[in-house]
């Protein structure tokens, strides 16, 4: 709140009065928020408008409307913090503005090594409101898009997520069929990310092995992926809960990662550069009663 009653301050001044867009402003598309229990939200949004991002910043280009699109209040953990725009039509070029909470803005058009998609990520994220605007390149009208804000892991960034590949877990069975079945997916899988509810936890405690918590003796999910050709894929699967959680997931080259806690007190691993084929999902709570919890599985 201090961040934005200080902006209100500087707006005041003469000489940026008119060649800034109101970060006060009640926007358009409402609030969301992240960390804690969810880790990505998406929100379709109409981009475009008349404020030109030119008068603010030379380096800028684009237009937008003068209040937020969005508004975020996101509680940081030791993730970084993406936003993506995607665009419905191939020939639309969106582009997208952010201020932090320490008063900064960001900006970036054609992010997207592809096409004319907007990306920026933010490598150390504050917790606090970030005030978001999709705009649209050109002036002459709005443009159909998605904003999808996440937290991504990467993998060996947290001491609480790491690789087990000479582990030995007897009493676990992926052999097993999975208590939630099987789910396929393709690289460029829509919707992004991919969501089940399930019942985590279970009677096998992982101590035993020097590792926290409590799974099943067998698979919660089957999850079979097919990755593309691009060398800079990944894929992150994760837990959204309000109980402690953690994950274990056997690869399809037979290795074991294990996380705890990447995201306040949810997991999450990411994979540089996907295997094709079986993983073998165990979602576990870090107490032996089991718990409520959503598994995601998601390329951004």
């Amino acid at each position: 709140m201090a961040t934005f009653v200080a902006f209100l301050m500087f707006l005041s001044s003469p000489l940026f009065a008119q060649t800034l867009p109101n970060v006060l402003g009640d926007p358009y598309y409402g609030t969301a928020e992240l960390g804690n229990s969810a880790s990505s939200v998406s929100q379709d949004i109409l981009a475009g408008g008349s404020f030109d991002l030119s008068e603010m910043n030379g380096d800028y280009e684009g237009f937008i409307s003068s209040v937020p699109d969005l508004q975020l209040t996101y509680e940081a953990s030791n993730s970084e913090l993406n936003f993506t725009v995607e665009v419905e039509d191939g020939a639309d070029d969106p582009v997208i503005l952010i201020f932090s909470p320490s008063g900064e803005f960001h900006f970036n058009d054609d992010g997207d090594e592809n096409g004319y998609n907007s990306e920026i990520t933010i490598e150390n994220p504050e917790s606090g409101n970030y005030a978001v605007w999709v705009g649209n390149y050109d002036a002459e009208d709005f443009i159909s898009t998605t904003l999808v804000i996440s937290e991504i892991n990467r993998y060996g960034n947290s001491e609480n997520t790491g690789l087990i590949s000479n582990a030995s877990f007897d009493e676990l069975d992926i052999s097993e069929d999975p208590y939630y079945g099987d789910v396929t997916l393709e690289s460029g899988f829509m919707p992004d990310p991919y969501v089940k509810t399930i019942t985590a936890g279970g009677s096998v405690d992982l101590s035993q092995y020097g590792y926290s918590g409590y799974t099943a003796a067998k698979p919660d999910i089957d999850f079979y992926f097919t990755p593309s050709s691009n060398a800079n894929e990944t894929l992150t699967i994760s837990v959204n809960s309000e109980t402690d959680t953690i994950l274990l997931i056997n690869d399809p080259e037979g290795t074991w990662y294990f996380s705890d806690d990447s995201n306040g007190v949810n997991p999450a691993i990411t994979f540089q550069d996907p295997k094709d084929g079986l993983y073998s999902i165990f979602v576990g709570t870090f107490d032996s009663e089991n718990a409520e919890a959503e598994l995601v599985i998601s390329e951004l």
